[in-house]
């Protein structure tokens, strides 16, 4: 597929689910997030903290509307990314832009490491939301992908 648009989705595999909507305008291509206080999905705010599971609205709908059709896991979907991202990388939400991804940044922790810390790393991989496979036209076999740059559309697949 040539010129993609996020929220658009590789449909080979595709794993979409109708996910409840928590009165929230969503826009097509945003990044989601499970909501563990209200139930189903809202968009994922601009922290680098956020945990999955994730989901990628492959539908506009008002903050009237139930529902939402989001990607879900193992799907292949573009995304808008918000920083640079090396081929093949996890990627997590942006930490400066709510529904957007950026690559992944694990946490550091001490030599030493206290309970917290080891329980800090152990829900590090909560925080990926996918593998960055390229751009729109790099996916076919014998291409070529390249590295993302801010704004850019790529297509990830989601992981979590």
């Amino acid at each position: 597929m040539a010129n993609e648009v996020i929220g658009n989705y590789e449909p080979d595999g595709a794993n979409l689910v109708t996910m409840d909507n928590n009165a929230t305008a969503i826009t097509k291509g945003k990044l989601l997030k499970a909501d563990t206080t209200n139930g189903g999905v809202v968009i994922t705010a601009a922290s680098a903290s956020e945990k999955g599971p994730f989901f990628v609205a492959i539908e506009s709908v008002t903050s009237t509307s139930q529902n939402v059709t989001c990607a879900a896991k193992g799907t292949k979907v573009f995304v808008k990314a918000g920083g640079a991202i090396k081929v093949g990388e996890w990627v997590q939400a942006d930490s400066a832009v709510a529904g957007q991804v950026i690559e992944f940044a694990a946490s550091a922790n001490a030599t030493t490491p206290t309970a917290a810390e080891v329980d800090k790393a152990r829900d590090e991989a909560k925080r990926i939301v996918g593998q960055y496979l390229g751009h729109s036209g790099e996916l076919a076999v014998r291409a070529v992908a390249t590295d993302a740059v801010n704004n850019d559309v790529i297509c990830v697949l989601l992981s979590n």
